[in-house]
């Protein structure tokens, strides 16, 4: 049974993970966008990914 919630634990901490990464990188994705000639990530397509 600890098994079983260590491994959930782990996979909650891994999920956390991947979503800061995603938030990081759609901040970024929006600084670019702000450059001259560069296409604007639309928040409806970042909700749609989280």
């Amino acid at each position: 049974m600890f098994a079983r919630s260590a491994k959930t634990l782990e996979a909650g901490a891994t999920l956390n993970i991947l979503l800061v990464r995603l938030a990081e990188l759609c901040f970024a994705a929006e600084m670019d966008s702000t450059k001259p000639g560069s296409t604007r990530v639309d928040s409806g397509r970042i909700n749609d990914v989280l």
